[in-house]
C-alpha cells in the first residue's frame, strides 16, 4: 500500500523514539550524530505536516467548489424545465387559440354563405315576379284592343296578374313579425236628435256598416283589422299618418241607404314585441249623431304554457301601466300598477290619482279581480273584473259614474309587458323590476 503523509509521519515519530531509548547507554562519541538525524527528522516531520494541511485546504477547496458547481447546475436544470413547461403551455394557448378562430371563422362563414344564398333565391324569386307581371302587363294592353272574342283570355291574364301581385306583396312583406296574439272590442254610440240613444241593436248595425266600408275592398274584416294593427306603415291597407300614429280622413259613404259623410281617426303605437291601434268614427245622419270606436291591441303573447309554471312557482308580477301614448287620456292622471298573481291566477291593481288629473273626481281607484287564463295558445286575463271611475265636467261638477272593464294579455316570453284596454282607451304595462 502506498504510504500517506500520515502513516509517514508515525512512522518517523516511532524510529525518534526508538533512537532516544538505545542511546541512553552508550558512549559520548555518538551523541554529534544522534542529534543531526533528530534534526533532520524533525524538518522532514514538519514539513510533511505542512503538506498536509495544504492537501487538506485544497481538498476543502474542491469540495466547495464541486458544490457550488453541483447547485448551479441544479438551478440551471430547473430553470430549462420551467422554461420548457412555459413554452409547452404557450404553444397549447397558441393552437388553442387558432382552433377557435378557425372554428368560428368556419361557423360565421357556414351561416354566411346560408344568408347570401337564401337572399339571392329571394333576389330571384321578385325580379322573375316582377318580369312576369311586366310581361303580363304588356299582354293585357294588346289584348285591350283586340275584338270582344279575346275576353276570356283578357279574363285568365287577368288573373294571372293578380296572383303575380300577391306574390309580389308577399316577397316584399317578409319583415312582418309573426304574432300570436291579437284582440279587438268595438262599440258604437248613436244618439237621435234629442240627445238619447238609440237601440243597441241599430247600434250594432250601423257600426257593421261602418267598418265594412272603412276597410273595402277586405273580405275578412277581422283579418283586415288584424292587418292594420300589425302591419308596417307602408302596406297601404288604411290611409297611413304622415307621423306613424294619427291619421284623420273624410270619406262619403251611404250608411242604411242614407248619404252621410263619416270623420275616420286612426291611431297605431308599436313597442318591439307590443302593439296598439285604435279607429274611431264620427258622423251625422237625419240629426242622428254617431260615434264608433274600434280598439286593438296584441303582439308578440307568452305562451300558454307558461302559466302552469308560474302557478307552480307561485309567481307575482308588477306592472307599471299608462295609456297609448300621445292621447291625452283620463289614464294619464294616474299612477296604474295593476299586479298579476299567477298562484291565484288573478290581475289587479289601483291607480293613485296625480295632483293635476283634471279628468276625475278626487280620490283613487281600484281595480278588482279579473282572472288570468290560456286561450288561443297565449296567457290572456279579463272577465267580471273592473274599475270604477267617477268623471267630472268642464267646471269640476259631477258628470257620471263608469264601471269599465279592463281585459289584455301578456307579452313577451316571460311575461315582461301586457297590453290591453281599461274601458274605451288602449293601455300598455312593463314590468317593475
Amino acid at each position: 500500500m502506498k504510504p500517506t503523509i500520515k502513516t509517514t509521519a508515525l512512522a518517523i515519530l516511532i524510529s525518534l523514539g526508538a533512537v532516544a531509548c538505545g542511546s541512553s547507554g552508550g558512549s559520548s562519541s555518538n551523541k554529534s550524530t544522534t542529534n543531526t538525524t533528530t534534526e533532520q527528522s524533525s524538518e522532514q516531520l514538519a514539513a510533511a505536516k505542512k503538506q498536509a494541511e495544504l492537501a487538506q485546504q485544497q481538498k476543502r477547496g474542491a469540495e466547495e467548489k464541486a458544490l457550488q458547481i453541483a447547485q448551479q447546475l441544479q438551478q440551471a436544470q430547473s430553470a430549462v424545465k420551467a422554461s420548457e413547461l412555459k413554452i409547452q403551455q404557450t404553444t397549447a394557448e397558441i393552437q388553442k387559440i387558432k382552433t377557435d378562430y378557425q372554428l368560428a371563422d368556419a361557423e360565421k362563414n357556414k351561416q354566411l354563405a346560408q344568408l347570401e344564398k337564401q337572399l339571392t333565391q329571394e333576389k330571384a324569386a321578385l325580379t322573375e315576379s316582377e318580369k312576369n307581371l311586366a310581361t303580363a302587363n304588356q299582354q293585357l294592353q294588346a289584348l285591350k284592343s283586340e275584338t270582344e272574342s279575346n275576353k276570356q283570355t283578357l279574363a285568365n291574364l287577368q288573373k294571372s296578374i293578380t296572383e303575380l301581385n300577391k306574390q309580389i306583396t308577399e316577397l316584399r312583406e317578409t319583415n312582418i313579425n309573426p304574432i300570436t296574439g291579437y284582440a279587438m272590442d268595438s262599440r258604437i254610440r248613436v244618439f237621435d236628435k234629442n240627445g238619447k240613444r238609440i237601440s243597441g241593436e241599430e247600434e250594432q248595425k250601423l257600426l257593421n256598416l261602418s267598418l265594412d266600408y272603412l276597410l273595402q275592398p277586405a273580405t275578412n274584416t277581422d283579418e283586415r283589422l288584424r292587418k292594420f294593427l300589425f302591419a308596417p306603415a307602408t302596406s297601404g291597407i288604411l290611409p297611413q299618418p304622415k307621423d306613424s300614429r294619427f291619421s284623420s280622413h273624410t270619406i262619403k259613404q251611404t250608411v242604411d241607404g242614407k248619404a252621410v259623410d263619416m270623420v275616420y281617426t286612426t291611431y297605431r303605437y308599436s313597442e318591439n314585441d307590443a302593439y296598439l291601434a285604435e279607429i274611431s268614427a264620427s258622423g251625422a245622419i237625419d240629426g242622428q249623431e254617431i260615434r264608433s270606436s274600434t280598439l286593438l291591441y296584441g303582439g308578440q303573447g307568452t305562451p300558454a304554457e307558461r302559466l302552469s309554471d308560474y302557478q307552480k312557482l307561485d309567481v307575482k308580477k308588477t306592472y307599471d301601466v299608462k295609456a297609448a301614448p300621445g292621447l291625452g287620456r283620463w289614464l294619464d292622471g294616474y299612477d296604474i300598477t295593476l299586479i298579476a298573481d299567477f298562484g291565484k291566477a288573478t290581475v289587479s291593481g289601483q291607480g293613485i290619482k296625480k295632483d293635476n288629473n283634471p279628468f276625475t273626481a278626487p280620490g283613487n281607484i281600484t281595480f278588482t279581480d279579473n282572472p288570468i287564463y290560456s286561450k288561443d295558445g297565449i296567457i290572456q286575463f279579463g272577465g267580471d273584473g273592473y274599475v270604477e271611475v267617477e268623471f267630472t265636467g268642464i267646471n269640476g261638477g259631477y258628470q257620471s259614474k263608469d264601471q269599465l272593464a279592463y281585459p289584455g294579455m301578456m307579452i313577451g316570453a316571460d311575461a315582461e309587458k301586457i297590453v290591453g284596454r281599461i274601458g274605451g282607451s288602449t293601455m300598455i304595462g312593463h314590468e317593475k323590476k
